[in-house]
């Protein structure tokens, strides 16, 4: 014990040697540079040195498991030895090692500074707020006080993290029985070979594990997740694409205002993610065929569709058509694409040191005017210092219905106008 305890003081004084450093670089550079600071504004890490472990508690709580093991073991072999007796660990050390780790984890959650970046994103979350203004009628403003904003970035990765902590145990046990788990958001996958009547035991325990967390939960032979429909058809799977009742066969009009390499691409796109999701060559002919309809109900021309569909087949197979693709090959060839490295191309990185990055508005008329762009630009500075510097023309989209009627954030005299206490309510 004493020895463990020895190791475990050196291991603290070392880790705050490196506080220490820090704390007087830091103080060393607040001095030189910004006068009106003093040293004691930093004397809480100072205080804190002894206490918490640095520089990375994260760190520390990752590796304890390990240390707490290795203590477990000295500990146990000074016992047999003082003892004289040969055996299992005895129940005293046991209970030592959970103590120490008990102590060691609340005193590094207790005493680590907080992460800078966790303060903005509290603040955020505690000040979610949106306006409503009827017509003819003040506008009325609304916190919300559970949970974030629809739709934000922040509020995903909260969910995320919210939400990993809450499947830990779960997907842990998914894996030790080499069980599938997969999970996107709020949406859950998994297999598992026990009875119907303990599934339910197991869902229903999860579902009391967090107040602020409900799940529903359907199961079967075939079941849907995300854009997929997964069938067991031993000893596979049989995946198909899914779509809601409620789906629209929309995608983007052809006759948009974007420029040509986007509706160039959609035929392809769709037809890369059909090969990789369908696992049988006849329900792929059958979702090619509704790639076709849905494309041809957004206005785009038959031959451009069979041109685009058929640079895909060309890609994959070295065939403008689908027989190879539909054919006693179609395994080998959905193994590929299921690569996602397939088909990418390495692309120049900007180097925004010193290429010429222009934007412009894009427009029909536009459309290949960057080409002609560059002519412009080898005519006039040939010769010039310009000449041999990159230049890239890049189209920025015109705004869509959705931006223009649609406004995320209040105009600033709405968010002059405070509401009352009476409109609040």
């Amino acid at each position: 014990m004493e020895e463990a305890t020895r190791e475990y003081d050196e291991l603290l004084n070392k880790l705050s040697d490196r506080l220490r450093e820090a704390y007087n670089a830091i103080c060393h550079a607040i001095k030189i540079r910004h006068n009106q600071f003093a040293k004691k504004k930093l004397n809480f890490l100072a205080k804190r040195a002894i206490k918490f472990v640095p520089p990375a508690p994260e760190q520390v709580l990752e590796r304890l498991p390990k240390e707490i093991g290795q203590m477990k073991e000295k500990v146990s072999a000074a016992w047999r030895r003082v003892t004289k007796t040969i055996g299992r660990q005895p129940p005293i050390v046991e209970k030592f090692c959970e103590r120490i780790e008990d102590e060691i984890r609340k005193i590094v959650t207790a005493e680590a500074p907080r992460d800078p970046i966790l303060k903005p994103a509290i603040t955020f979350f505690q000040n979610s707020y949106f306006v409503l203004q009827l017509p003819g009628l003040k506008p009325k403003y609304y916190q919300q006080i559970r949970g974030g904003a629809m739709g934000s970035a922040c509020t995903q990765v909260l969910a995320d993290i919210y939400i990993r902590k809450w499947e830990s145990q779960f997907s842990h046990e998914q894996h030790r029985q080499r069980e599938l788990y997969f999970r996107f958001r709020d949406d859950i996958f998994f297999t598992t070979k026990q009875p119907p009547e303990r599934i339910e035991e197991i869902l229903q325990e999860l579902n009391k594990k967090d107040p602020n967390i409900g799940i529903t939960w359907e199961g079967g032979k075939t079941v849907e997740y995300l854009d997929v429909k997964a069938t067991i058809e031993i000893p596979n799977f049989r995946t198909t694409v899914f779509r809601k009742l409620a789906a629209q066969p929309y995608v983007l009009p052809f006759h948009s205002s974007h420029p040509p390499h986007i509706t160039r691409n959609i035929p392809h796109s769709a037809a890369l993610r059909a090969t990789r999701i369908c696992s049988h060559s006849e329900d792929l002919y059958h979702e090619l065929e509704k790639i076709r309809i849905t494309l041809l109900l957004n206005k785009y021309p038959p031959r451009f569709i069979d041109k685009h569909i058929g640079r895909f087949f060309q890609d994959l197979t070295g065939i403008t058509t689908s027989e190879t693709l539909l054919g006693n090959d179609h395994s080998k060839f959905r193994e590929l694409v299921l690569d996602t490295t397939w088909n990418k191309k390495e692309k120049r990185q900007i180097n925004f040191g010193t290429d010429i990055l222009l934007h412009f508005t894009y427009a029909p008329s536009l459309a290949n005017f960057g080409t002609h762009f560059h002519q412009i630009w080898q005519e006039i500075f040939e010769g010039t210092p310009l000449d041999d510097i990159p230049v890239i023309y890049a189209n920025r989209l015109t705004d869509s219905l959705k931006h223009i009627l649609v406004q995320k954030k209040p105009s600033k005299e709405a968010i002059k106008l405070l509401p009352t206490s009476s409109e609040a309510k």
